[in-house]
Formats: structure tokens, sequence, C-alpha cells
């Protein structure tokens, strides 16, 4: 363990190995529901209720509304805290439109793609935490750091256009097409604002267990 990481923090510690495994699962569901009704056609992806998308769904807000607690118990400053509880609400908000509805969940799981870069960001901590410091542990971080940014790009890229490439166009498209971009503006803002915390803290010489 780092010496900068306070040997007290065993909620930190156990939250970044509980982690691992938890965000690879959320990877695979989101991926997984994604896939499988990606060529259904527009309805299915607006109204369609059932699935690894589902699934995916319900795991992330309950994910979320697990770490508020465990955020509020970690040894970080007010303002980590007070950012990423922020984080967590404005995320199970998100994701509870859908829920409530019953429908959408499709983008859910969409959008929920971009966990494998948290997954790669997991990894990365651990490594730096627990891998130690020889050649083979600065290969794996270097390996590890280029998957983080090439998942990081292709989220970017190809997510905000994709409502444009649905054909035939649903009648009532413009109005679905401004709900979808004012819901994916609070997702990628959410995901900035996590991203800056992050970076905030990693600076400051403390890793932190990313969060959904």
């Amino acid at each position: 363990m780092k010496a900068w990481r306070p040997k007290s923090d065993v909620v930190a510690d156990a939250d970044l190995i509980f982690s691992l495994p938890m965000y690879s699962w959320m990877s695979f569901l989101a991926c997984k529901g994604t896939a499988e009704v990606w060529d259904a056609g527009w309805e299915e992806h607006w109204f369609g209720s059932g699935g690894n998308s589902r699934q995916f769904t319900l795991l992330y807000a309950a994910m979320n509304l697990v770490h508020i607690p465990i955020t509020l118990l970690k040894k970080q400053s007010t303002t980590y805290k007070a950012l990423m509880t922020f984080h967590h609400i404005l995320s199970i908000s998100c994701m509870m439109t859908g829920i409530l509805l019953n429908r959408m969940y499709f983008w859910g799981a969409f959008d929920g793609i971009c966990e494998i870069s948290t997954f790669c960001l997991t990894t990365l901590f651990c490594l730096k935490e627990f891998g130690g410091s020889g050649p083979v542990s600065k290969m794996l971080i270097t390996i590890n750091g280029v998957s983080l940014w090439l998942t990081y790009l292709v989220r970017a890229d190809t997510t905000p256009p994709f409502p444009l490439l649905q054909r035939p166009y649903p009648p009532t498209f413009p109005k679905f097409f401004f709900s979808f971009f004012v819901y994916f503006n609070l997702f990628y803002f959410n995901l900035s604002l996590e991203e800056t915390n992050k970076k905030r803290v990693c600076a400051s010489g403390r890793a932190s267990t990313p969060n959904p």
C-alpha cells in the first residue's frame, strides 16, 4: 500500500477491490444489452423493456445508490464527497427515467458502454496500489493506460451521432431527438464532473476508487 494512503481507510481499499469485478460485469451487460437490439429499430430502442439492457440499467442505478454512503465514509475532502454525491444522484436520476417508464433501456445500456473505461481506470488504480513497482507492473500499467484512452475516444466519437443513423425516423423523432440530447448533455456533464474530480484527487497524490 502506498505510504500516502491512510492504513485506516479500509472502506476505500475494499471499494477498490470490489469495484474491479463489478465494473467488468457492468461493462459486459452494457455491451450485450446494446448488441442484442442494435438492429431492432427505433421502436425497440425507445420502447423496449427487457433483456440485458434492463439488467444493466437496474444494476447501474443500484450501484450509484450504494456508493453514496460509501463515498461519505471514505477519508476524502468535503469537496470530493460533495461532487461525487452529486454525480451519483444525477446518474440515478437519469437512469430512473427509463426504469419508472419501463422503456428506453437500450439507451441506458448504450450509454453504459462507457463503463469499460471505468473498468480500465479501476484496474489502473489497483495496479498502482497493489501491483508493486517492477517491470511487469509498469508494463501492465502502460497497456492499461493505452486501453483507457482508446475506450474513451471510441465512446466520445461514436455515441453522440448514433440517433441520426436510425432509419426510418419515428413519427415523433424531433421531440425524442431533443429529449435524447438534453439527457445526453446531462450525462456527459456528469462524466466530465467525475473525470475532473478523479484528476483532482490523483493530482493530490491519492488514488480514489472510480465510481459508476
